[in-house]
C-alpha cells in the first residue's frame, strides 16, 4: 500500500496538471474543488503534491486553494460554472481524479 502511494504521489505530482510550467496554481485550485465537494481522498494527494511541491506557504495558493473551493460551491448551487477559468478548475480536477484512478487500476490484476 505504501508503495502505491508513493507511485500515486509521484505520478500526480509529474501530471500536466501539477508540473506544466506557470500551472502549479491549478493543483491548489484543484485541492480546494475536492475539499468542497467532499472528496477526501482526492482532496489530500493533492494537498500531498502541494506540499511535495514547496507551494504550502504560497500565499497565491492558498487564493487558489478557496477559488477552488468557490468553484464546487457555485456548481453545486448553479449547476453550472460562470467563466472559463471556472470551467478549467472542472477539467483540471477531473484530470486529476482520472489520472489517480487510472493509476490505481493499472496497478490492479485480476488473473486468478
Amino acid at each position: 500500500m505504501k508503495k502505491l502511494l508513493i507511485y500515486l504521489v509521484l505520478m500526480v505530482g509529474l501530471s500536466p496538471a501539477a508540473s506544466l510550467a506557470g500551472k502549479h496554481e491549478y493543483i491548489c485550485k484543484i485541492a480546494g474543488y475536492y475539499d468542497a465537494v467532499g472528496d477526501h481522498f482526492l482532496h489530500q494527494l493533492a494537498l500531498r503534491v502541494i506540499e511535495k511541491n514547496r507551494m504550502t506557504d504560497d500565499t497565491s495558493c492558498k487564493t487558489d486553494i478557496k477559488f477552488g473551493n468557490n468553484v464546487a460551491h457555485k456548481y453545486s448551487r448553479l449547476g453550472k460554472v460562470e467563466s472559463d477559468d471556472e470551467m478549467q478548475v472542472q477539467m483540471h480536477a477531473k484530470h486529476f481524479g482520472d489520472l489517480v484512478y487510472d493509476a490505481i487500476l493499472s496497478k490492479i490484476r485480476l488473473d486468478w
